[in-house]
């Protein structure tokens, strides 16, 4: 009898749905506000995180685009740089106060290079 596998039989159990709902969660964002942001399905996302389907690699670039992280995270969990790590939590900031955060960064880093 022939065992009928796809890609997503190989990959360990739930980690890359685990991954994708921790990182919605830690923004805030629903399921359905982000597909929304993403312009796609809200079904068809939270399959995603259901472990039913994997994303296809556009959907992977637009999610690590979104959260301002590798794709690398997504797809394999691997820790996240520092200053990916800022980012994401910088994006959990209306834009208006990403730019002050961003300046007084920026501010911080000349003093400290000097």
């Amino acid at each position: 009898m022939k065992q009928n596998l796809n890609l997503f039989d190989k990959l360990p159990e739930n980690t890359l749905s685990e991954r994708l709902t921790k990182l919605r969660k830690t923004s805030g964002l629903s399921q359905e506000s982000l597909a929304e942001k993403l312009n796609m399905d809200a079904k068809a996302y939270g399959k995603y995180e259901q472990g039913k389907t994997l994303p296809p690699v556009e959907r992977i670039i637009d999610l690590a685009d979104f959260y301002h992280i590798s794709c690398d995270y997504i797809l394999q969990g691997q820790s996240l740089p520092a200053c990916e790590e800022a980012m994401h939590y910088l994006t959990k900031f209306p834009e208006k106060e990403q730019k002050k955060i961003l300046k007084i960064l920026e501010y911080l880093l000349s003093v400290f290079e000097e």
